[in-house]
């Protein structure tokens, strides 16, 4: 929330996975100016969230369900990010953990099981997933 405000977000892209999107992706989530990229990821139950942050991050990337919280290191534009990856679909209240989280990207599965995500976090994106695989980002800025 900013000055007790609920954010806004925009529409910024309707997708489906390729190389030259996630490239463009890499570039608006991974940025070293920023202090900290909060990515909240909605989506139905296998639509696709992980493989959307596998597909962005490497293969090492896994489903954080039964660990809540997976780390790896990105290189992006000869930049190294500390990546958090969350799942919170197993927790019935917030984390409040993931406050404190200082990765410089952050992912959030399942970022709308529970309301205050969104006004504790203020994600600078969220992407939602449709059952059919189609990606859309909503951006908390214009572009």
């Amino acid at each position: 929330m900013q000055n007790g405000k609920l954010q806004s977000y925009f529409f910024y892209k309707k997708f489906t996975i390729s190389t030259a999107i996630l490239e463009d992706l890499r570039l608006l989530f991974f940025q070293k100016t920023i202090r900290r990229t909060v990515i909240a990821l909605v989506g139905e139950l296998g639509s696709g969230k992980t493989y959307f942050v596998k597909s962005l991050i490497g293969d090492d990337a896994e489903s954080p369900s039964f660990v809540l919280r997976n780390e790896y290191q990105v290189v992006v534009n000869q930049s190294t990010f500390v990546v958090a990856h969350w799942d919170l679909y197993r927790l019935k209240n917030f984390p409040s953990e993931l406050l404190f989280d200082d990765a410089d990207t952050i992912f959030v599965e399942w970022a709308d099981k529970n309301s205050e995500t969104y006004f504790l976090l203020q994600p600078s994106f969220i992407v939602y997933v449709s059952s059919d695989h189609q990606y859309y980002v909503f951006s908390s800025s214009q572009a």
